[in-house]
């Protein structure tokens, strides 16, 4: 520190012996400016956050039949040799009742979500005070400062990423309904009648030879067919909801410098010696400096997939084939020669004609209502993505005097 020539006239001349008034002048003492710094450094790396990955498959529906299977019910077949064949074909009767496929199964996927950050907070004081009797010479540096202060920060954050996690939502197939019957070769008649063979027949008088008739008779039986609702099962829902990415850095800074004095600068006889003071006068020097380094954060939200299930079908068909038919067969007698001792009628040829009687039966069938069942609903929401970078920087510096200081 430089002292003006002032004091160091008053120091030679203590030492060679100057006048009295002059040696009683004390020696100046110097006071020390105080001196304060923070340096704060804050370095972050690269937070790196993945969401998982969410996948439901809704079940599939169970399938529903109430449709009945006939084959071969109900069938008649007669043989009759020299008499009358009969053959009746019984009834074949289907009822179904209601099918309901049953619905699939709803599915509901939330990809996780995911969460990176950089976060900093820096908070620097700086406070002085000082008081003293400036009797005596009291001198500054060439910029006055009685204190120095200074903070100093650095904040540097590094390149945050977030992945939200994506979710897949499958709703389960609704199940079909049927309620269809199937009925084959039901109710089927088929009589036949096959002549008796006749021998040669001898008569005195009045006598007639001659077969008899042989009828053949086939009835079909009917077949019905009603069949119920059906009712084919709704597919289910599906629901993704992809997962929320949040990447970000945020950095709070806060610096503060507070300086206060005081002093008196006279005596009872005015002035105690001599006072400099620095050019500018001030009686403080604060500084405040910050440097925050924030990197590009990088968010992405999940992707969001929901496929609804299909509605099951409904079928109330009925199929039915060769089901009621008849058939009668009858042949005719042969008839050999005969031969009459009176006013016999005999001739050789065939018989009395012979019937063949087939009816068919009655084919009925009803079908019950179907109804598709509904595609279930799909709602896919994509993940929300926030990437920020936040700084808060807070500087203060007071700085005050009391004691009346001429400065």
């Amino acid at each position: 520190m430089r002292y003006p020539m002032v004091v160091i006239a008053a120091v030679v001349a203590m030492a060679i012996g100057a006048a009295p008034a002059a040696a009683t002048t004390p020696l100046p003492v110097p006071l020390p400016p105080s001196g304060q710094s923070n340096v704060s450094e804050v370095t972050q790396g690269d937070p790196s956050a993945t969401g998982g990955e969410a996948t439901a498959t809704g079940g599939e529906g169970g399938d529903a039949s109430t449709g009945n299977t006939q084959i071969g019910n109900g069938n008649a077949v007669a043989v009759s040799v020299g008499g009358d064949a009969n053959a009746d074909g019984g009834d074949t009767t289907a009822t179904s009742g209601d099918a309901y496929g049953g619905n699939g199964g709803d599915a509901n996927a939330d990809g996780g979500d995911a969460d990176a950050s950089n976060g900093a907070v820096v908070e620097q004081t700086n406070e002085s005070s000082g008081s003293g009797s400036g009797c005596g010479c009291q001198s500054h540096s060439k910029d006055g400062s009685g204190t120095s202060q200074s903070n100093e920060s650095s904040v540097e954050q590094g390149d945050p990423s977030a992945y939200g996690g994506n979710a897949d939502a499958y709703g389960g197939n609704g199940g079909n309904a049927s309620t269809g019957n199937t009925q084959i070769g039901n109710g089927n008649a088929y009589a036949k009648s096959e002549p008796q063979e006749q021998k040669e027949s001898k008569s005195c008088g009045c006598g007639h030879g001659g077969g008899s008739s042989n009828d053949a008779n086939a009835n079909g039986g009917d077949t019905t067919a009603t069949s119920g609702d059906a009712y084919g099962g709704n597919g289910g829902e599906a629901n993704a909801n992809g997962g929320d990415a949040d990447a970000s850095n945020g950095a709070v800074v806060e610096q503060t410098n507070e300086s206060s004095g005081s002093g008196s600068g006279h005596s009872s006889h005015g002035s105690c010696g001599c006072q400099s003071h620095s050019k500018d006068g001030s009686g403080s020097s604060q500084s405040n400096e910050s440097s925050v380094h924030q990197g590009s954060p990088e968010a992405t939200g999940g992707d969001a997939n929901a496929t609804g299930g299909n509605g099951g079908n409904a079928y109330t068909g009925n199929e039915q084939k060769h089901n009621g038919n008849a058939d009668a067969e009858s042949k005719p007698q042969e008839q050999d020669k005969s031969r009459s001792c009176g006013c016999g009628h005999g001739g050789s040829g065939w018989g009395h004609g012979n019937e063949a009687n087939a009816s068919g039966g009655d084919t009925t069938a009803t079908s019950g209502d179907a109804y598709g069942g509904n595609g279930g609903d799909a709602n896919a929401d994509g993940g929300d993505a926030n990437a920020a970078n936040v700084a808060k920087v807070l500087q203060s510096n007071r700085s005050w005097l009391d004691g009346g200081s001429p400065w």
